[in-house]
């Protein structure tokens, strides 16, 4: 990260695969992250003691200062405390061509949850609320219906489990603060909103994972994004 953009360069057994990606970042933190991956071509025994790889890192540490060495131990037994979840972005209808309701039902009936959590945009009238609130509910979610195009709604009773709806109000009637009699038909978005939609969904994804795995802390989960 540099100069307010992301440069990210793939390599593949030593050699670049691929070009350069450039793209904007609003991240302040510069530097370089390099993740490296063993190959199993190359390495044909991964049971390497955890000890001989943490003497290793504190011996790289001393001869390169300002280096930060992570170790991420990602072996069964220590999830032990989370639960199991899935999760599916189901898109709309008019790209699709599926139902959310049936996709999400096809998927339930397939992997038999103990609940479902969705997650949708929302529609609101007062400009207070836009991009500001968050609406919880244990009665499901109707999708479109806030924009007068309602779809098969996700409940209880559509798909035959428990659903909780997690909602952020992203567009707004214009008629409810414009005086114009076109504006009763028109649905506007803020000018920000794709910076409103990623904070929320750091928000909503952040307290979801907290909310589902015990001992979990938003430190681990940080790490997990990184």
């Amino acid at each position: 990260i540099h100069g307010g953009f992301q440069y990210n360069l793939h390599f593949e057994r030593g050699s670049i695969a691929g070009e350069m990606k450039k793209e904007p970042t609003r991240r302040r933190q510069t530097g370089t992250t390099i993740r490296w991956k063993t190959d199993i071509n190359d390495f044909t025994d991964i049971h390497i003691p955890k000890d001989y790889v943490l003497d290793t890192m504190k011996r790289q540490a001393v001869v390169n200062a300002g280096l930060t060495l992570v170790l991420r131990e990602q072996l069964p037994e220590h999830f032990g405390q989370f639960r199991s979840v899935a999760a599916l972005a189901p898109g709309v209808l008019g790209t699709t061509g599926v139902e959310s309701a049936d996709m999400i039902r096809a998927l339930a009936d397939r992997l038999h949850p103990d609940a479902i959590i969705a997650v949708d945009a929302l529609a609101c009238a007062q400009l207070d609320r836009l991009g500001r609130t968050v609406q919880l509910t244990d009665t499901g979610i109707t999708p479109g219906s806030g924009v007068g195009n309602d779809r098969t709604g996700l409940s209880r009773d559509t798909l035959g489990i428990p659903v909780a709806a997690i909602g952020l109000p992203t567009v707004i009637d214009a008629g409810g603060f414009s005086d114009d009699p076109r504006a009763a038909q028109m649905f506007v978005t803020p000018r920000d909103i794709d910076a409103v939609v990623r904070d929320a969904a750091k928000l909503i994804g952040y307290g979801i994972n907290l909310a589902l795995h015990d001992g979990l802390t938003i430190g681990d989960v940080d790490m997990f994004l990184s």
